[in-house]
């Protein structure tokens, strides 16, 4: 089996993607695809993060917006008009989750590490969205999966640590039998989850500890 990492720069733009769809189709090998937030789209979150903290509220969801608005012209790569309804509906879905938490962070002046992770995960969860469905519609038969639901951690909100059993295990479960069947799985990197499913992040680099 052969693991794709695509970073930040790599699935950045309409251009990058089509490069990314080029080179996961020529490769014909059982395959496992992780990518990053698309490039410039972790420190944004972590900037709109610090803006609900300061209770600037606004600036925090016209951040929100922008996001939303980049990824969602992505998605028009999408020939398939109800795989391009169903991703936008997905993607809008957790673009207000990330603008439920900005106002809860601004009623509380405080955005806690568990609650900064909640809102950067958003990054790799919308990018593998993304990725997968133009996988899909490119000819790959591509299938979207949760990271939080493959990546057992510690509870370190910022820097947590895969447990290697745990995650070997949910391996196993819901990634292994897509492979065995022909599909190819595609998640985010640097995203987790503790035991009882609270979200959580590896740290910069983390995409690539996710992809070894």
């Amino acid at each position: 089996m052969v693991v794709m990492k695509f970073g930040g720069s790599s699935v950045a733009t309409a251009a990058a993607l089509s490069r990314v769809c080029a080179i996961v189709h020529a490769e014909q090998r059982p395959r496992v695809i992780v990518v990053s937030a698309l490039g410039g789209v972790t420190d944004a979150l972590l900037e709109l993060a610090e803006l609900a903290a300061a209770r600037n509220e606004t600036a925090a969801l016209q951040a929100v917006r922008a996001l939303r608005d980049r990824h969602a012209s992505l998605a028009n790569i999408v020939r398939d008009e109800v795989e391009r309804r169903a991703l936008l509906a997905h993607l809008d879905a957790g673009w207000r989750d990330v603008g439920t938490l900005v106002h809860a962070s601004s009623l509380l002046k405080a955005c806690s590490p568990a609650a900064s992770d909640a809102i950067v995960a958003h990054g790799e969860l919308a990018s593998s969205r993304l990725v997968a469905a133009i996988l899909r519609d490119a000819g790959v038969p591509a299938e979207w999966v949760d990271a939080r639901h493959v990546v057992v951690t510690d509870r370190r909100h910022q820097q947590a640590s895969p447990l290697a059993e745990a995650s070997a295990d949910q391996l196993a479960r819901t990634v292994r039998p897509l492979v065995d069947r022909g599909a190819v799985p595609v998640l985010g990197g640097f995203v987790g989850a503790t035991a009882d499913g609270v979200t959580t992040t590896l740290g910069r680099g983390g995409s690539d500890y996710s992809a070894s």
